[in-house]
């Protein structure tokens, strides 16, 4: 058994090692498509479809995008992938349209490697659309064109061994429309009711002094200069490669022209209260139009951004079984407030694969990964016994997997903690999993 696993191991090594030398050839990748399925097919194109690393390899990718752990933005999280054990790992997460999101992974290996970044789109609870993958600097850098749940898929190449941290936040696309100098604050946000309720407010109102200057939020072309009833002196900027229109209104004074271009920064005009706001203190009524008509313009400009939780959970403890210490739950999400996704009983093992803050992302045998509070686990041996009879220990904790080891009668084994029917034990040499039900332990 060990033979043809040490085989298939040299095989996918030699011939990746030919494939790695060649890999500095820009024509290695296809433009057309991402780079993770660009070497998915070549495992296939040199017949190592069937080994069984290979195997497990492209089931956890494909498995990972089946089963993403719900987080939210901002997040942060460090872990390690071992070459015996190929993994991948998915996050999904909500954006609002206008966010612009920023990944960035940087990882360390004993030498030059791949590691593939992904970005999909989930588009009805199952159907998923690639939208983006990591550059040569292992970052992403999207913006949102509609409020959207999405998906990063972050797996290294296969037989690599090799640590990463990544960081996913958000950041606004636009540039704020009143420069931070003049204190500006929003005091009127989208949706709220207008003319006692008959129609809602399509923009936000941004407030300081009278005649405060208002800047371009972005690069682009001044479309509309006029005035109406409504907004009063408006300015309407059409952003360079965008598909929506910039609605400034309520303007004491307009600087530009129709058809001038302008800069992100540069001077548009003079906050005031004309139009309908005769009556309110002065303020920038700040809208953007697309071809459905107006949408919540705050994503695009809001600079509140908060930058993931510094990572506080023992390292040490990644990439190996921890013991729940006493009855607890299992989150959806690093937060106690999140969803309970379910419950172990003091002694029950999980899988770290994560760390994010002072939690730790988990799983348990095959189930969808979720996070445990750092504290709630230990590694540390929970019983100590003695075999009554020989007994076999098994890789995994499930009744297919395969043998490991074979202890003796009267061996002293550690126990480090259960599943199910199974118990995760050992001595010096080896650690396995090992059937509560044998008559191997003694009482």
């Amino acid at each position: 058994m060990y033979i043809k696993y040490i085989f298939q191991a040299i095989l996918v090594t030699v011939i990746f090692c030919f494939w790695w030398s060649c890999k500095s050839n820009q024509s290695l990748f296809s433009k057309n498509k991402p780079a993770h399925q660009e070497y998915a097919e070549r495992i296939e194109k040199a017949g190592l479809q069937s080994s069984s690393i290979a195997k497990q390899w492209m089931g956890a990718a494909a498995k990972s995008l089946k089963q993403p752990v719900s987080i939210t933005i901002p997040y942060a999280e460090k872990g390690f992938f071992d070459q015996a054990q190929p993994r991948a790992a998915a996050f999904r997460f909500n954006i609002r349209e206008g966010e612009l999101l920023n990944f960035e992974l940087k990882a360390v290996a004993d030498s030059a490697f791949l590691f593939f970044a992904e970005l999909w789109e989930q588009k009805d609870g199952v159907t998923i659309k690639f939208l983006a993958e990591s550059d040569t600097a292992r970052k992403i850098r999207y913006e949102a064109k509609n409020d959207a749940i999405l998906i990063l898929r972050i797996q290294p190449e296969l037989l690599l061994s090799v640590e990463y941290h990544i960081r996913l936040w958000t950041a606004p696309s636009l540039a704020f429309p009143v420069r931070v100098t003049d204190q500006p604050k929003i005091s009127s946000f989208w949706g709220a009711d207008r003319d006692g309720g008959i129609r809602k407010h399509e923009g936000v109102d941004i407030f300081a002094k009278k005649k405060t200057p208002l800047i371009a939020a972005a690069n682009g072309k001044v479309t509309r200069v006029n005035e109406n009833n409504l907004g009063g002196k408006v300015i309407f900027i059409r952003p360079n490669d965008k598909p929506y229109s910039l609605y400034y209104a309520h303007l004491d004074s307009q600087l530009v022209q129709a058809g001038q271009q302008v800069k992100t920064g540069e001077i548009i005009g003079l906050m005031g209260n004309t139009g309908n706001a005769r009556a309110t203190p002065p303020h920038l009524h700040f809208g953007i139009y697309g071809s459905n008509g107006a949408v919540d313009p705050f994503p695009f400009i809001n600079q509140e951004r908060k930058q993931p939780a510094p990572i506080t959970a023992d390292l040490h403890n990644l990439n190996k079984y921890q013991r729940a210490k006493t009855d607890l739950v299992v989150y959806s999400q690093p937060d106690i407030k999140s969803s309970v996704l379910s419950k172990l009983a003091a002694g029950d093992l999980v899988f770290t694969e994560g760390a994010v803050s002072d939690w730790y992302r988990v799983r348990l045998n095959d189930s969808v990964p979720a996070f445990v509070q750092d504290h709630q686990l230990t590694k540390s041996i929970w019983k100590k016994q003695v075999l009554a009879d020989s007994a076999i220990l098994f890789h995994r904790a499930t009744a297919n997997a395969h043998a490991i080891a074979k202890l003796k009668k009267g061996a002293r084994i550690n126990v480090f903690g259960k599943n199910g029917k199974y118990l995760y034990v050992g001595d010096e040499s080896v650690k396995g999993w090992m059937e509560i039900n044998e008559r191997g332990l003694s009482k």
